[in-house]
């Protein structure tokens, strides 16, 4: 799942039922990109499905990240994105919500990178 911004408040729904109710070979992944960290929602809930091993979560800061920020910045680029996600050849469904030109930019990267365009979806 590839969440930019508010996107994240449909994606917790999803995160919430798999993870309650998915077997213990699912795994999700989910790459939040934000515009600065006072957008940062919901971590605290995604932190604990991360640490029940439900979720691998990676927090992408394109703007304003604070000094000794641990995670990505600056602007998303293809390898960024591929980087965290499943590889190609697992054929992963990959899930995006933001605006529209944020989903473009993710299909062109994933494109990039030869992940089937017919297994993205836009939300």
């Amino acid at each position: 799942m590839i969440a930019q911004n508010t996107g994240i408040t449909g994606f917790f729904q999803l995160i919430e039922f798999i993870a309650s109710e998915a077997s213990e070979n699912t795994c999700l992944t989910l790459f939040l990109s934000v515009d600065d960290i006072s957008d940062l929602s919901l971590m605290e809930e995604l932190t604990s499905f991360q640490e029940a091993q439900r979720l691998i979560l990676n927090v992408h800061l394109k703007n304003n990240a604070p000094e000794g920020w641990p995670g990505l910045k600056g602007d998303l680029s293809p390898d960024m994105l591929c980087d965290f996600l499943p590889e190609p050849e697992y054929d992963p469904l990959i899930l995006i919500c933001g605006q529209k030109n944020f989903q473009e930019e993710c299909i062109r990267n994933l494109g990039a990178r030869r992940h089937r365009l017919e297994r993205i979806f836009c939300l």
